[in-house]
């Protein structure tokens, strides 16, 4: 078995360990179906929960004392005393299939974040951690916009791969983010250079991060904003040779005949910050690097910069 085929095997395996009944048609499928058929039978059963969602929210269907789904006939007939139990069990109905669905959609937005080979190295034999799933799946049933349930897919697909990647905390957070302020974080990640943001506040007004933005991001614990730090280079000791900084397979390269020891005006990013940011992939944004090269070059400094620069080094 592949080092993919074995990421879906405990993917699969932790949401069956779960004990999600609902998803048991996915899983069975999977082991009788080739994968091509697999993901059509998906669609289809997608396709007709929602047709009869849409149908019990128009009137259409309703649902019996064994929780079976009949079709209504029209008639002129008052209501009786069982009218408020029927819409009772639909409005359960309702809720159950709706985050039924919500869970269906972003299990497959998972897979398809497996299925893009965008995790280095082979999945972890380290199980997920039950509460931590538990905390996951009672957020991520109630994610109903597209945007954000690809957001919690890919962390599922990162716990799964690497226990411990993502900690309640960010969970907790991530499932109080509206799809704005979602937007907004994602604006960081191209111009995030090891792990701080460089204060330029013309470039980042100009990219949509004002005080405003700023502020909320530091209330959520995203970023330090209220005080601000340096990013240092030679803090404790002036250093000797070339010094880069990175940034998204991009970076600077800074250099002296001379000891070199500079601070720069920055935010820091948190440990929730760096988390948050580590589901998505970025491109560099060149302006800021620029801007940042030629302060340091003021400075007396020689900056180049550089590109293809792995995250390892």
């Amino acid at each position: 078995m592949g080092s993919k085929e074995t990421f879906f095997a405990k993917f699969w395996g932790t949401i069956e360990k779960s004990g999600i009944g609902l998803l048991e048609p996915m899983q069975t499928k999977r082991v009788m179906l080739a994968e091509s058929k697999a993901k059509r039978v998906d669609t289809l059963l997608m396709a007709k929960t929602e047709d009869d969602i849409n149908a019990v929210k128009e009137g259409k269907k309703g649902i019996d004392e064994n929780g079976q789904l009949y079709n209504i006939v029209s008639t002129n007939v008052e209501p009786d005393g069982h009218s408020g139990i029927q819409a009772i069990r639909n409005f359960s109905f309702l809720r159950d299939a709706e985050r039924f669905m919500n869970l269906f959609h972003i299990f497959h937005r998972a897979e398809s974040e497996i299925d893009s080979d965008s995790f280095k190295g082979d999945a972890s034999e380290e199980p997920i951690d039950s509460d931590w799933f538990l905390r996951w799946r009672n957020h991520a049933e109630l994610i109903s916009s597209d945007k954000m349930q690809s957001l919690w897919g890919r962390i599922l697909a990162g716990e799964v791969h690497t226990p411990g990647s993502f900690s309640l905390r960010t969970l907790d957070l991530l499932s109080k983010l509206t799809t704005n302020e979602a937007e907004i974080i994602e604006k960081l990640g191209s111009i995030i250079i090891e792990n701080y943001i460089y204060v330029d506040k013309e470039f980042l007004e100009k990219k949509g991060l004002d005080t405003s933005a700023f502020l909320k991001l530091d209330e959520y614990g995203i970023i330090q904003y209220r005080d601000l730090l340096q990013f240092s280079v030679g803090a404790n000791e002036p250093v000797s040779g070339p010094v880069l900084i990175r940034c998204n397979g991009h970076g600077l390269i800074v250099s002296c005949d001379a000891p070199m020891r500079f601070d720069i005006p920055a935010y820091s990013i948190t440990t929730i910050g760096i988390e948050l940011l580590s589901l998505g992939q970025y491109d560099a944004d060149i302006e800021n690097l620029r801007n940042l090269g030629n302060v340091i070059k003021n400075k007396g400094y020689d900056v180049k910069i550089v590109s293809g620069i792995s995250i390892d080094g």
